[in-house]
C-alpha cells in the first residue's frame, strides 16, 4: 500500500474492472455483472482486514448501489449489513458543501436501520466512483459525527481519481483506520474535475499491460474511464447517445472493436 500521511491506498488488479473502464458502451445488467465481479476482486484483496469484524456496506445512492458490493459480500459468504444514504455536493458562495439525506422511497434499509448499522459496525465498506473526492469526504465527515467511537473504513473504487487521495487522507484522524482500494489504476483527474483519464494514470503493472494491449495509442482519446456511472444504469439511452456523439466527433480513427461495440450497444 502507498501511504499518504498515515492513510493507505492500494491499486489492485481486476480483469472485470478493466472491462468496465475500457468498454464505455456497456450499460445495465451486463455492467452490473462486471461491477459485482470487480467488487469480489476487491473483497478478496481486503479479506484479511474483515475477519471477525462486524461489517456494514454503505451505499451512497444511487451510483454506489450499482457497485454491487453488498451482493458481492453475499456471493463470497461475507456477513455484512446494508446501509444506504444519498449525498450531493453543491457550491455555495464559492465553498463546496455536501448535503446528505435518507431516501425513504428508494432505500432498502429504513432510516433507523441505516443509522444504527453505521453507528455499531467495526468496519464500514464504501464502494463508489471517486472524482475530486469532495462528496466522499463530506460523507466521511458525516459518518464520523454519527459515531461515539471511531471505526475502520475501507473505500473501494472501480474508477478513482489520483488527486482525490490527498483530500480523502485528511479524514484519517476521524477513523481508527482509513484505506482506499483502487481497481487497476488511480486515473488522472482532468481539469474539468470530472473526467478520469488513462493518460498519466498510476497503474497496477498487470493492469497497465492489459489496458495498453486493449487501447494502444487510442487511450489518450478515451475521454473518461467511467463517464457518468449512474447514467449507465438509469439513463442508458442518453449515455449511449453521448458516447456515440463523442467518438463520432474524433478526428482520428476509432478502433474497430470500439466501433462495433457502439453500433451493437443496446439499453437493457
Amino acid at each position: 500500500m502507498a501511504s499518504y500521511g498515515g492513510f493507505d491506498s492500494k491499486i489492485f488488479y481486476s480483469q472485470a474492472g478493466i472491462e468496465v473502464v475500457t468498454q464505455p458502451f456497456l450499460v445495465g445488467k451486463p455492467l452490473e455483472v462486471l461491477a459485482q465481479r470487480c467488487s469480489c476482486d476487491f473483497l478478496n484483496n481486503a479479506k484479511g482486514l474483515l475477519k471477525n469484524k462486524k461489517i456494514c456496506v454503505l451505499n451512497i445512492m444511487m451510483g454506489g448501489r450499482y457497485y454491487k458490493l453488498y451482493e458481492a459480500c453475499q456471493e463470497l459468504d461475507i456477513e455484512a449489513e446494508l446501509a444506504e444514504i444519498r449525498a450531493k455536493r453543491s457550491c455555495e458562495n464559492g465553498n463546496w458543501k455536501v448535503k446528505i439525506w435518507f431516501d425513504e422511497k428508494n432505500a432498502v434499509p429504513t432510516h433507523e436501520q441505516t443509522l444504527q448499522r453505521i453507528k455499531e459496525c467495526d468496519v464500514l465498506l464504501i464502494g463508489d466512483t471517486i472524482g475530486t473526492g469532495t462528496t466522499l469526504t463530506g460523507v466521511l465527515d458525516w459518518i464520523s459525527e454519527q459515531r461515539e467511537k471511531q471505526c475502520e473504513c475501507i473505500i473501494y473504487t472501480i474508477a478513482g481519481g489520483d488527486s482525490s487521495l490527498q483530500k480523502i487522507a485528511q479524514m484519517t484522524p476521524k477513523f481508527s483506520s482509513l484505506k482506499v482500494y483502487l481497481a487497476n489504476a488511480a486515473f488522472h483527474l482532468a481539469k474539468n474535475g470530472s473526467d478520469l483519464a488513462f493518460s498519466y494514470a498510476d497503474y497496477h503493472a498487470v493492469s497497465k499491460y492489459e489496458i495498453e494491449e486493449k487501447l494502444g495509442s487510442f487511450a489518450s482519446s478515451m475521454k473518461c474511464a467511467v463517464w457518468d456511472w449512474g447514467d449507465r444504469f438509469t439513463k442508458q439511452e442518453h449515455h449511449l447517445k453521448e458516447i456515440k456523439e463523442y467518438f463520432d466527433s474524433l478526428p482520428i480513427e476509432v478502433p474497430e472493436w470500439l466501433q462495433e461495440g457502439l453500433t451493437n450497444a443496446k439499453a437493457s
